[in-house]
């Protein structure tokens, strides 16, 4: 099964917290996301191979985007 979207689980327990996005290339979208990584803040960052793009979250849940297009 191909997922677009980020999943978040719990370290300690290993059950789901939340999970956000969907296939396409707007904001909370994904073309091919390759990497993920949290800043000190807390903020999720989703590198998108597939729409050449570094997504990083807004809010600590990842529920909105802002888009920095790469090339």
């Amino acid at each position: 099964m191909l997922v677009f979207g980020i999943q978040v689980f719990d370290i300690e327990s290993g059950s789901l917290k939340f999970a956000f996005g969907s296939a396409g290339e707007g904001n909370g979208q994904f073309g091919a996301p390759t990497g993920v990584a949290v800043d000190k803040q807390g903020h999720i960052l989703v590198a998108d191979w597939g729409n050449s793009r570094i997504q990083v979250s807004r809010t600590v849940c990842g529920c909105s985007f802002a888009s920095c297009n790469v090339c």
